[in-house]
């Protein structure tokens, strides 16, 4: 589930793509090219002063205490997950199963033979041919030859399928969050440079992914004017906070939903593929 250490973390990859947008082995977009150094969390005066000392720009960014409140307005429904990409294969031409694609742990190939299902779900360590054999364990009276099972004739024609596990969602909660984005520099034409490129940048970055898959969005901005006290000698600060609200969301995996093909091979006749769909 998304929360306010993922928006601060994605504050941080804006901040950074903002302020060097040639990747960091390059110089800033702040003219003179100065050290900057992005990071979550608050400093400690022993930061400040090492930053003042090495003429290192300092942007941090943090969930303001407090300044959270629910906004929950959805009721809780699963949502159906997205039909997962399936990378093995199952082709049937008569009674010989091909088993093909690549091995992913947890997909599933699936028989149903003279109204009898079988099932099995692939290991990290099979192979195609371990997927036949393996398959082979559970039909009785069939057989293998590497990855191509000779299913038993029965009679009635059978039907294969392949599937994988899905991941639904459901949003349990919605938080808005207000997050603080502090500069504190070596000069005030430093400041003034930083703030100016980092306030567009951020009121325009109207979402955000989360982790989960889940979208936080921006809520506005409010920026504070500059910070000129004569705390810190030789340190001008500013500090621009932004309000993002995002999910809280429930997860689960759901069973693989399979779509069983059977061949229909008549005698004198070309072959014919008919779907049938099932869950």
């Amino acid at each position: 589930m998304a929360d306010s250490s993922d928006v601060e973390q994605a504050l941080v990859a804006l901040v950074v793509a903002t302020l060097y947008p040639a990747g960091t082995s390059s110089p800033s977009a702040i003219a003179g090219t100065p050290k900057i150094s992005v990071e979550r969390g608050w400093p400690t005066e022993a930061d400040v002063r090492a930053a003042v000392t090495g003429s290192i720009q300092l942007i941090r960014i943090h969930a303001i205490p407090g300044m959270a409140r629910n906004a929950a307005r959805y009721e809780w429904q699963w949502s159906a997950p997205a039909a997962p990409a399936v990378t093995l294969t199952a082709t049937l031409a008569a009674n010989l199963l091909t088993i093909g694609g690549t091995v992913t742990a947890g997909e599933v190939v699936a028989i149903i033979i003279a109204g009898q299902p079988y099932s099995y779900t692939a290991l990290s360590t099979d192979t195609l041919d371990t997927i036949a054999a393996a398959l082979v364990g559970l039909v009785p009276g069939a057989s293998a030859s590497g990855a191509v099972v000779n299913l038993p004739d029965t009679g009635t024609l059978p039907s294969v399928a392949v599937g994988a596990p899905g991941q639904a969602t459901m949003e349990v909660g919605r938080q808005r969050q207000v997050f603080s984005v502090w500069i504190w520099a070596t000069t005030p034409v430093l400041r003034d440079a930083l703030f100016s490129a980092l306030q567009p940048a951020i009121a325009m970055a109207l979402r955000m992914t989360m982790p989960d898959g889940s979208t936080a969005t921006n809520k506005g901005l409010q920026t504070g004017g500059p910070n000129d006290l004569p705390a810190r000698a030789g340190t001008w600060a500013r500090d621009l906070r932004v309000t993002w609200e995002y999910a809280i969301q429930a997860s689960m995996t759901g069973g693989p939903a399979l779509i069983f093909q059977t061949e229909l091979a008549p005698p004198a006749a070309s072959a014919e593929t008919v779907t049938v769909s099932s869950i």
